[in-house]
């Protein structure tokens, strides 16, 4: 791979599930994080915790900050048990509509994390937005989501 995975930046919007384990990972790891939260910093948990440090969209809707998040990311990595939830796929078909590379990563079906390594590289991405659902709609995503970042980062 001529990528490196220490320089790539994460782009996540703090609700719970996939997008919270994305940046606990980026905080443990010491990698580069930003993203979008709703106004509020509202989540499916409450108050979006102040350690993550997102700027707040001026809407508490879902749509203002996964568009905010997707313009300023090269390319989206989807989060999945199986299949798509609503939210999960507003944001796949929002980056389609910005015409941004999409990667769909089903945890039980994809095993192979070096793919992941391989799209970011092929489509040149250094700000991946990492998105799914939340941890109310697929329990134990958080995990899941934890443990392949850190195969994918430390292979």
């Amino acid at each position: 791979m001529n990528f490196k995975k220490n320089n790539l930046s994460i782009k996540s919007g703090g609700q719970t599930g996939v997008e919270r384990a994305a940046l606990d990972y980026a905080l443990c790891n010491g990698l580069l994080y930003s993203g979008w939260c709703p106004h509020g910093r509202l989540a499916d948990d409450g108050v979006i915790p102040h350690r993550y440090l997102l700027n707040e969209a001026f809407s508490e809707d879902l749509i203002g900050r996964i568009v905010q998040n997707i313009i300023e990311s090269d390319g989206v990595l989807i989060i999945i048990y199986d299949e798509m939830n609503e939210p999960t796929q507003l944001a796949y078909d929002l980056a389609m509509d910005y015409q941004k590379p999409v990667f769909v990563w089903a945890l039980y079906k994809n095993r192979n994390h070096r793919l992941i390594a391989n799209w970011i590289e092929k489509e040149n991405i250094s700000v991946l937005n990492i998105t799914g659902p939340s941890e109310k709609n697929a329990a134990g995503i958080h995990e899941e989501t934890l443990d392949l970042l850190d195969k994918f980062f430390r292979n």
